[in-house]
């Protein structure tokens, strides 16, 4: 009989959960909560990605998904070596930077608050905006009590990754031909 591999362990059937440097945590924990908010981000961008026709965007997609798996795992990595782990420096942060100067010189001027309407795929990046959002919230609660690797740059990365959505979903709108709903007040 062929040995299988099961995605099951049974391990986290007691509530608890091992993060990637080992210790045994409740599935509540900040920090799990933490990269669960960015696995959430992660699988919403993944699904963007699959409904994003602009091969550019696409690519800076896949990047972005890379680079959110990188954050993931020094998130979940509790202990201070990161020997283990793969590189996250601030170029992956000068690339979100470039992006949003890119498509912010290409947009109008911004005078008024921008309703998250005018086309389904304008709209998703607003619900990834927002759950990038969450996450960062969730890494600045977490890490009051206890450090994470390279926090700084995590927290940098995260807030230029929810202005690129924002700015995104403008140019997407700029490439379908289609106007920003401004918010009436």
């Amino acid at each position: 009989m062929k040995n299988e591999r099961k995605i099951y362990t049974k391990n986290g059937d007691k509530g608890y959960t091992q993060l990637l440097s080992g210790e045994k945590v409740p599935k509540y924990d900040k920090r799990v909560e933490a990269y669960g908010s960015l696995d959430e981000a992660c699988s919403f961008i993944g699904y963007f990605y699959e409904m994003i026709e602009y091969p550019d965007i696409r690519d800076d997609l896949f990047e972005i998904l890379n680079n959110i798996f990188i954050l993931e795992a020094h998130v979940a990595n509790k202990s201070k070596s990161l020997d283990s782990l793969p590189a996250f420096t601030g170029d992956k942060i000068t690339f979100l930077e470039n992006r949003i100067d890119q498509y912010s010189n290409e947009l109008s001027e911004l005078s008024n608050f921008i309703l998250p309407i005018g086309d389904p795929t304008m709209s998703f990046c607003h619900i990834i905006r927002t759950i990038v959002r969450r996450a960062e919230r969730k890494i600045c609660e977490f890490a009051e009590e206890d450090s994470t690797n390279n926090y700084d740059l995590v927290l940098s990365y995260l807030n230029r990754l929810s202005d690129y959505f924002f700015v995104l979903s403008r140019k997407i709108l700029l490439l379908k031909g289609k106007s920003e709903i401004f918010w009436k007040h």
